[in-house]
């Protein structure tokens, strides 16, 4: 699946751009049939060209980012740059973090997007996720961002053949099933 979406956008990545400038705005946010389609447009482009790794395309989804006007923006390129090695990686984690620690819904999305990584590293991210200050294994919809989200929709790194996926699904099952 990335080997097609990648070259899709090797042969696409000048329409890409156009469409993700043409759908760019400085409009106020508006919850309109044609706005979110505008948005949601921009940013299937943006995730094709995020796939070509590309130093200017991660300035670009940084840029997103860090000036998005709304959640829906923000949300995908964040997701966007965490599943990436743009230098800006880290630091998106930790604004996303440190501007919506206060909103339980909100981190769960900042949990939820960082389980869907298929970098080398989301194991070991997996297991470091599992013993942060704000994961509670007492928390149904904390379990289903993090937990559920990994083993249920990111097939690559889940089924790695390391078996440390199944070894994380293991010890949260034996962690949840005696409070549950």
């Amino acid at each position: 699946r990335k080997a097609v979406l990648k070259g899709l956008a090797q042969e696409l990545k000048d329409d890409l751009l156009a469409t993700y400038s043409a759908c760019q705005t400085n409009d106020v946010y508006e919850y309109t049939p044609d706005a979110v389609g505008r948005r949601r447009l921009k940013n299937v482009a943006l995730g094709y060209l995020m796939e070509l790794k590309e130093q200017k395309l991660f300035r670009l989804c940084e840029e997103q980012f860090n000036s998005a006007s709304n959640m829906t923006d923000e949300i995908a390129a964040f997701i966007f740059l965490v599943d990436s090695n743009a230098s800006g990686r880290e630091d998106a984690i930790s604004a996303f973090y440190e501007k919506w620690h206060g909103d339980e819904l909100v981190l769960d999305k900042w949990f939820s997007a960082q389980a869907l990584s298929t970098r080398s590293d989301v194991l070991d991210q997996m297991d470091a996720l599992n013993e942060h200050p704000d994961f509670d294994i007492k928390t149904p919809n904390r379990i289903r961002s993090l937990i559920s989200v990994f083993c249920g929709q990111n097939p690559v790194s889940f089924h790695d053949k390391s078996g440390k996926g199944y070894k994380f699904l293991a010890r949260n099952i034996k962690a949840i099933d005696p409070i549950n």
